[in-house]
């Protein structure tokens, strides 16, 4: 065994030990049929863990307190990039965030 082969074994190893890393991930269907890609790969309900404040309408135009025009709307729309997590499985993505 040569020292190259050691140090790489080493590597590898210890590579699988590290927990995943944020992934950015495209909408492409907005809820309630979610869809989001990340890495060439569709992801639906089924395999995201959406963070609540992603799915609720929002309000927007108020001045001094008072709502002077409101207008609601999903805080996801499709080509919207947003932060996500794997799972160490790689199975279950956590959706953190709407990312600009």
């Amino acid at each position: 065994m040569s020292a190259a082969w050691i140090v790489n074994f080493i590597q590898e190893q210890g590579a699988k030990l590290n927990p995943p890393s944020i992934q950015l991930g495209k909408v492409v269907s907005i809820p309630p049929n979610l869809i989001i890609q990340t890495g060439g790969q569709p992801l639906d309900r089924e395999h995201l863990l959406v963070s609540e404040h992603l799915l609720r309408s929002q309000i927007s135009g108020t001045s001094e307190g008072v709502i002077e025009k409101v207008t609601l709307g999903m805080p996801l729309g499709v080509g919207d990039t947003v932060a996500m997590l794997p799972t160490a499985d790689h199975k279950v993505y956590i959706v953190l965030c709407k990312v600009v």
